[in-house]
């Protein structure tokens, strides 16, 4: 078995490592600009309401229709 160690002068220089950096610190920063989270749509905000009276039904159906009735109004409140 063969073992390798890097000796100090056996590393890159900070002369090629630093703008190797710089590029990959803005790639990077772009790419995470670009994939901001955009706002819900009423219909979507109204979609995860209704998911989560789902599962609600069965523990408490009074509190799941209220849900459901809060869901509609939410969604048909923002279109008119």
């Amino acid at each position: 078995m063969t073992t390798a160690t890097l000796t100090p002068s056996a590393r890159p220089s900070t002369r090629f490592l630093t703008p190797i950096r710089q590029l990959l610190a803005h790639w990077l920063s772009a790419q995470f600009a670009a994939s901001a989270p955009r706002a819900l749509t009423a219909f979507e905000e109204a979609e995860q309401v209704r998911a989560m009276a789902v599962g609600l039904m069965n523990d408490d159906p009074a509190f799941a229709a209220d849900l459901f009735a809060a869901a509609d109004r939410h969604e048909f409140g923002a279109q008119a």
